[in-house]
This record gives structure tokens, sequence and C-alpha cells, in this order.
């Protein structure tokens, strides 16, 4: 893992975040905050999920600029203070969750690529420090549910075939009582199948959908293309390409 060593000198400015002492992970879930509503809703998910193998981190990054509005600086604060109590009372040896709060991000790349590379660099260091060449890196958002075999899958499909990445399948909310957003719900999903079945189509070798909440790394492939981007928006494309 020296490739590593050389990848987190590099990239410092993403240290300064405690790696926990007992970090033990197969698997680390991170998931990007930034003034959302019911982020513990997506925690309790994942508690559902059925127990895998190996025991799985979940780190939450409530995020914001130097230039966020007051208001939600104040909401992210009561976020974090809400996630660190749901560590306090659910945290359990297979599955761990865990809390980042980062403010006054720099204005030129704050944004969820940010906060979602602040997350997994904090996965790649516990992984290092738990000499797991091994552990795979889950990207999820904070407005987002899983069904129960969703961690169970994701493991099951790094021990069995040994990918160095995986896009998952998704699904976006019905919502019955107003027609006209589900119907743009309907055909947003339409499109993003559509254009991923006629790259498929013309056989174009990637042309699976890129959607920061469903895809999963080996963090040793993570390293070894360097790291996701800071992007304001699109990290999750570039990164997958």
């Amino acid at each position: 893992m020296k490739h590593w060593e050389k990848y987190i000198q590099k990239h410092q400015a993403y240290n300064k975040y405690a790696i926990p002492a007992g970090f033990d992970y197969g698997m680390v879930v991170v998931i990007p905050c930034f003034d959302e509503p019911d982020v513990l809703t997506t925690l309790r998910s994942l508690m559902q999920c059925v127990a895998t193998q190996y025991p799985v981190g979940v780190l939450v990054v409530v995020n914001s600029s130097e230039l966020t509005d007051v208001a939600i600086v104040k909401h992210n604060r009561v976020t974090y203070d809400e996630v660190v109590a749901f560590t306090k009372e659910n945290n359990q040896p297979q599955l761990a969750f865990h809390a980042l709060l980062c403010e006054n991000m720099p204005r030129k790349h704050a944004g969820v690529g940010l906060a979602r590379k602040i997350g997994m660099e904090w996965a790649v260091r516990g992984f290092l420090q738990s000499t797991n060449s091994n552990g795979v890196i889950i990207s999820l958002d904070a407005d987002c549910t899983v069904s129960d075999n969703y961690l169970q899958l994701i493991e099951h499909q790094f021990t069995t075939y040994s990918p160095n990445c995986c896009v998952l399948n998704f699904k976006h909310r019905t919502n019955d009582n107003n027609s006209a957003l589900q119907n743009a719900i309907d055909q947003y999903e339409a499109y993003i199948w559509y254009f991923r079945n006629a790259l498929k189509a013309i056989d174009f070798p990637f042309y699976y959908h890129t959607i920061g909440s469903a895809f999963a790394v080996l963090a040793d492939a993570y390293v070894r293309v360097g790291g996701i981007g800071r992007l304001q928006g699109g990290e999750d494309f570039y990164f997958l390409q």
C-alpha cells in the first residue's frame, strides 16, 4: 500500500479529519449533506439492511461554504448534532455511523464534489490505517433510502467478482399526490435509461449511468486514478469515466 501513502501525502488538504482508532470497516458509505431536512431517514434505511460479512462505516459530511447563508449554516449545525446523537444511540460493531462538520469551504470549490471527496479521502486513510487494501467506498446522497439488500449485494459484488468499480441500480420515489411532478420524474428517469441503453447499442465502452448516489469503488482503484474531483457538480460523471 505504498502508493496509498504517496497519494495521501499529495492530498494533505484533506487529512485534517481524524480517523477513529477502531476503524476496521470493509466498506464505507460516504454521504454529503448540505441543508438536508431528513438525513436521519437515510441512516435509518441503512440500519434496516441485511447484515454484511464485514463491518460497515457510514460517514455523513455536513458541509457549507464561506458564502453559505447563515440560516443554512445554523440548520447544518443542528443536522450535525442530530447525526452525532444518532451515532451514540445506534452504533454497533457491524454498522457504525460518523459525522464531519465542514464549514467555510472555499467558494471556488465548495459543493457536493468537494464534500464527497472529503468523505472518500477519509475512507482511504481509514483503510490504510487498518491495512485493508480491499476496502470499498460507497457513494450515497442524503435524500436517498436504500433497499434492505443494498449493502449485502455491494459486498457480494466486490468479494465475488473483484471489480474496480460498480454502478448501482436506482429508482426515484413516486409522488402520487402530484401528477405533474410524477410525470417529470418519469421522464427524467426514462431519459437516463434511454441514454444509457443507446450508448450500449452503439458499443460505446462507458455506457453506464453516472449518478453520484449510485456507485461504489474499490479504494485501491480510487487511489490509482487520483481520487474523485472536487467539482461543484458532475464529479460523479468525470470520476466514473
